[in-house]
């Protein structure tokens, strides 16, 4: 039975050899350069490639670690028209925000601020049951910028 299959196989493939297939032309190789490879065990030879680009630049400034944040701060619009006091407590021992609270405030979303949290170098500003207000960067040593769920544009400084 095998033989029987590799003979029906080798058949109908026979019938396809220059039938409506035409053969590509040459094309030419480029040249290869080849190197013998190193001993077994010995060191590497140092490489030549070169960085693909410059290397990062440093931050312009250190950003705040989460315990240098608490403290009073003035919080504004971008434009600097609207400005009230935001005061950050400590970092609590516990997971969970550390608590905040606005005085003299007129945007919605200030108001509402009930606590803070260090999201890595960012500051996220929330409510009273945690959930997120307003989302903060670093723009300087001590000023923030960002934006609350209104899309409305903040910016805190000290």
């Amino acid at each position: 039975m095998r033989a029987m299959m590799v003979g029906v196989v080798g058949f109908g493939l026979a019938g396809c050899v220059g039938v409506g297939v035409e053969r590509a032309p040459a094309v030419p190789v480029a040249t290869v350069q080849t190197q013998a490879l190193p001993p077994v065990g010995a060191a590497p030879a140092p490489a030549t490639a070169t960085p693909a680009g410059p290397a990062p630049a440093a931050p312009a400034f250190t950003p705040m670690t989460p315990q240098d944040i608490p403290g009073e701060w003035t919080t504004s619009d971008r434009q600097g028209s609207t400005q009230c006091r935001l005061t950050l407590g400590p970092v609590p021992r516990g997971s969970g925000p550390a608590r905040a609270e606005t005085q003299g405030c007129g945007s919605d979303e200030l108001v509402r601020v009930a606590g803070w949290q260090s999201r890595g170098v960012d500051i996220m500003l929330v409510d009273a049951r945690g959930a997120p207000l307003i989302l903060l960067r670093p723009a300087s040593r001590n000023r923030y910028e960002g934006t609350g769920l209104s899309r409305e544009a903040f910016t805190i400084t000290r």
